[in-house]
């Protein structure tokens, strides 16, 4: 694999990873620590495994430009790496009762629960919606991905940005969900089957979605490209708890966003 122009989001997932970890610490979400782990590792396999199952994507958005770079690794990452972590740590959630469980208390490591740790889990992934906005659309305005181009954006290309906000809102929520079904598939095979149709799905929409790009982008050809940068649909599988609702002022503007007719 040749070597991933990774700069922008490197950036982007530092500061992400920095504000996930703080807060984690601050709420004292203990089981949530594995979870921010598990992201940087399959991160971490994009330049260093050459057998990384989307590594085809990968080199397909390392020859875009710098915004639409930054926009395709953030996709392959909520779509294809988080879900797959999440359904790590949430084994068998079709059989546990204690999923929608309880608000998190101070407890000490030994007295945690099942329902605890899911809590933790859930809770830190969720409440992080408003950090990763603020640090993605940072990041879009940056001097690395806008140039001379960033301080135009900043005051005049405010709904380009906030679509980015949304859509990383919408990434996130549908790849706990699409974690969700792979946890609760009942046999290992079921699970290779929903991992490879992540995979092929992804790979369709990343190929469709870059053809036709301009060389050269400003914040205004995101929007575009966000629109079809849609999640991947998993197969639903009967009595997955799905304690995760979009606000429903977020679900609305999404929906206009996806389908503004």
């Amino acid at each position: 694999m040749s070597q991933l122009r990774t700069e922008q989001f490197d950036v982007f997932y530092a500061q992400v990873e920095a504000a996930l970890l703080n807060y984690a610490a601050s709420r004292k979400l203990l089981s949530f620590r594995p979870l921010i782990d598990g992201f940087r590792r399959e991160y971490v396999r994009w330049s260093h495994d050459s057998q990384y199952p989307l590594a085809s994507g990968l080199a397909e958005i390392n020859l875009a430009d710098k915004l639409f770079r930054l926009i395709g690794f953030a996709y392959i990452h909520m779509a294809y790496d988080l879900p797959r972590v999440i359904a790590e740590l949430l084994p068998g959630l079709v059989h546990n009762s204690d999923y929608d469980a309880v608000t998190p208390s101070d407890v000490k490591p030994e007295k945690i629960t099942e329902a605890t740790r899911l809590n933790d889990i859930w809770l830190g992934f969720m409440e992080a919606d408003e950090t990763l906005v603020q640090t993605f659309t940072e990041q879009i305005l940056s001097s690395g991905v806008l140039g001379k181009w960033r301080w135009f954006a900043k005051w005049f290309a405010r709904k380009p940005l906030q679509i980015a906000g949304l859509w990383v809102v919408i990434q996130r929520h549908e790849a706990w969900h699409n974690g969700e079904k792979l946890a609760c598939s009942p046999r290992l095979e079921n699970t290779s089957l929903l991992q490879a149709s992540l995979c092929e799905q992804i790979s369709s929409v990343i190929s469709s979605s870059l053809s036709g790009l301009p060389k050269s982008a400003t914040v205004f050809d995101a929007g575009p490209l966000l629109r079809q940068l849609k999640s991947p649909v998993l197969p639903s599988i009967a009595n997955i708890p799905r304690p995760t609702p979009l606000k429903k002022e977020a679900g609305e503007r999404l929906a206009y966003f996806f389908d503004p007719t």
